[in-house]
């Protein structure tokens, strides 16, 4: 096996872990809606696998694109630099290449998406535990810089800074 069809290999890995990844991350939405944290411990292990897989496999590409430079150029199309030696292997990998490029895409808006569920989810999980353990005082007049509102000023200390 040449290097280009490793380099191959190695992208199509990539994208399997990716789809792989995003189904979790669909996965991982309704079960952060249902609000069941042991699935959702369960299914984070899988996904730090995945990751962990992913990881392996970008650092494996790099290995092997940095194995084709030549005099320390830098290679800024992979697909061109194949063609000239394997026109069959530089489609299938600007195809796989490109089909990562968007499931990369949609798998950054799942877990944006994901992100704003946990945020909304803490977001009511703090409201309830104010509600049921009561605030002694309100959230706007807490302790600035040492003092508290209606506590005595230090002589000599000013209530506003003046210094710019």
């Amino acid at each position: 096996m040449d290097i280009y069809s490793k380099i191959l290999e190695t992208l199509r890995g990539q994208l399997d872990a990716n789809k792989a990844l995003l189904d979790l991350s669909k996965e991982k939405s309704n079960i952060l809606r249902e609000n069941n944290t042991s699935k959702l411990m369960l299914l984070a292990s899988e996904e730090e696998k995945l990751v962990r897989k992913t990881i392996e496999l970008e650092k494996e590409r790099g290995n092997l694109v940095n194995a084709l430079k030549v005099n320390d150029q830098s290679i800024t199309d992979l697909s061109s630099l194949i063609s000239k030696t394997s026109p069959v292997t530089a489609e299938n990998t600007k195809k796989v290449s490109q089909e990562l490029k968007e499931i990369l895409t949609e798998l950054q808006l799942q877990n944006d998406l994901n992100n704003k569920i946990m945020e909304i989810a803490l977001e009511q999980i703090e409201f309830s535990k104010n509600v049921l353990m009561g605030a002694s005082e309100p959230q706007t007049y807490g302790k600035i810089k040492g003092n508290y509102a209606g506590e005595k000023q230090a002589p000599g200390k000013k209530f506003f800074e003046d210094k710019f």
